[in-house]
């Protein structure tokens, strides 16, 4: 390891959280993603796991877009085996 903190280091996910700031911004203010009660959800993130939320594969798509263009310009990949999309058919 030539730079950042190990795995599981005190202050990984502090910088973390630096570091996607402006992806999760971007997510956030993209206008898609979901209503539940009064608040309006598209993204979870805890530690380096990310869920995206959205009402359609359309909506997703749009998410997923905007992860990919700021994920590339911080020189970030997204692991596709460890990726899954769940979809739920009953309305809440």
């Amino acid at each position: 390891m030539s730079n950042g903190t190990r795995q599981g280091g005190v202050l990984s996910t502090y910088f973390f959280a630096r570091y996607i700031r402006d992806l999760i911004s971007s997510i956030v203010n993209s206008g898609v993603g979901c209503k539940v009660c009064d608040h309006f959800i598209n993204i979870l993130a805890y530690a380096d796991d990310i869920v995206l939320i959205a009402t359609s594969w359309r909506a997703l798509q749009q998410l997923l877009n905007v992860l990919q263009d700021k994920a590339t310009a911080i020189n970030m990949e997204c692991n596709v085996k460890k990726t899954c999309c769940c979809v739920s058919t009953k309305k809440i």
